[in-house]
């Protein structure tokens, strides 16, 4: 058999897909023979990974939106033709679930606490970043696909847009400048992010979710080429409670 992706940890019980000669299939173990079961056959080619919440896993099985608990009983669907891609490194708020899926989404658990937040925001193709700060989730999103900037919500659509327009106007052929914001990490109630203004290069930010209180943290290598190289997508910045850690380069001499 071959795994389908990284197993999920429930604790108690690992979570796992993986494909067999009969098929592909949702499997629990507690790390013996006895306790290795199959949980239900899956109908989707791939899986796009497992969120751990409360000892329980959503999954995503040929579009539709999935919750087990690592039984049989406890294994359900959430809700179908939702298209979710669902991240290892969960963005949850009071309980529920934030996750990408041809816009920001949300989910409870339940059919009707399932829904797309924001249609507005694409990521052509690529994965956002989505982190919990305070009492909102801030994602990384697009405005008419084009100008990419940091975004939040509190768990509702009308509470859910661009915290602010960093990098604004636009550059040749018209298209809109984009800040780019990346390494978004929770710093207590507050978010620190790498952006780029447009004047000082990917540079640290920090925002209560407020455009009014979103602002540069500090221009560490003066000028417009920035402190942190536009290739430096690892993530690279650690919070300790109250204080973070990251890596910038202050000088082009080499990052520290």
């Amino acid at each position: 058999s071959d795994l389908l992706d990284v197993p999920a940890d429930l604790g108690y019980l690992a979570l796992f897909a993986s494909t067999e000669a009969d098929g592909r299939w949702l499997w629990s173990t507690a790390g013996t023979s006895a306790s290795t079961v199959r949980l239900r056959r899956l109908r989707g080619v791939r899986l796009s990974g497992f969120s751990v919440i409360d000892d329980s896993a959503y999954f995503a099985d040929d579009g539709d939106l999935w919750l087990s608990d690592g039984t049989e009983r406890g294994t359900r669907l959430v809700k179908p033709a939702i298209y979710p891609t669902l991240l290892r490194r969960p963005a949850v708020l009071d309980g529920t679930l934030y996750f990408p899926a041809f816009g920001l989404a949300r989910t409870d658990g339940t059919a009707d606490g399932t829904y797309v937040l924001t249609e507005s925001t694409t990521w052509l193709g690529s994965v956002p970043e989505i982190v919990t700060a305070g009492r909102r989730v801030f994602f990384t999103g697009t405005v008419d696909g084009l100008d990419l900037e940091l975004w939040q919500t509190d768990g509702t659509r009308a509470g859910t847009g661009p915290v602010l327009d960093i990098n604004p106007g636009s550059g040749p052929l018209g298209v809109p400048n984009s800040s780019s914001p990346h390494h978004l990490t929770a710093l207590a109630n507050r978010l620190l992010f790498f952006a780029d203004d447009g004047v000082h290069g990917q540079e640290p930010w920090i925002t209560d979710g407020s455009a009014e209180g979103t602002h540069l943290l500090r221009d560490i290598r003066a000028g417009a080429e920035g402190s942190l190289a536009w290739g430096s997508r690892d993530r690279w910045t650690l919070s300790l409670g109250p204080l973070a850690l990251f890596v910038a380069d202050s000088s082009g001499a080499g990052f520290e």
